[in-house]
């Protein structure tokens, strides 16, 4: 005789990717980023750009798998980020960046991911924070409005963790260097 979980303990399930979790059980994962330009010569910040990101549904599944202690499908810890000018409002079923300004692939910055980054004003247990460096001589192009996290620098890449909207585009210059922070917080609803 086989029992799935909802006879068992008599609760509602619902399927999330490859697992099952409680129906009445919700984790909501929220994100933003922060964008920070940095005067190549003096080091003094000349500009902090806000933005909201969405988790896609590739990202959902490799966090519920993160928290069942399974391996995950895609590997976004060595992953990195992509810049590009789109302008549209990221979803769940999104892909890929949605104009990537070419060039602007880069790994994480080392030790990154981590939970309670003090840096970017992420720190908290319950937060992730997702570090990227691009020196003079990298990303330089202007109207920079979208990042995304992604797990290699294929067009479309294996799997995308999420995209984030800035809240204004802005352009990055050879006199520039820039560091984006991607957080992800997750809590219950």
């Amino acid at each position: 005789m086989q029992f799935d979980a909802q006879t068992v303990i008599n609760i509602p399930v619902k399927r999330v990717g490859s697992i099952y979790v409680p129906g009445n059980e919700k984790v909501k994962i929220t994100g933003r980023g922060i964008a920070v330009l940095i005067d190549a010569k003096t080091g003094k910040i000349k500009k902090v750009i806000h933005g909201k990101n969405v988790v896609s549904l590739v990202g959902e599944i490799y966090y519920a798998q993160r928290g069942a202690n399974e391996s995950p499908t895609y590997d976004f810890t060595s992953g990195g980020m992509k810049l590009g000018t789109g302008t549209t409002t990221p979803t769940q079923s999104d892909t890929d960046i949605e104009t990537d300004i070419g060039s602007s692939y880069k790994t994480m910055f080392s030790g990154y991911p981590k939970s309670n980054d003090t840096e970017s004003g992420g720190g908290a247990t319950n937060k992730v924070t997702y570090k990227v460096y691009w020196d003079t001589t990298e990303a330089n192009a202007s109207n920079i409005s979208e990042a995304v996290i992604v797990t290699d620098s294929g067009a479309p890449p294996s799997g995308l963790l999420c995209r984030l909207l800035f809240s204004t585009p802005f352009e990055k210059t050879s006199a520039e260097n820039l560091v984006v922070y991607i957080h992800h917080e997750k809590s219950g609803v």
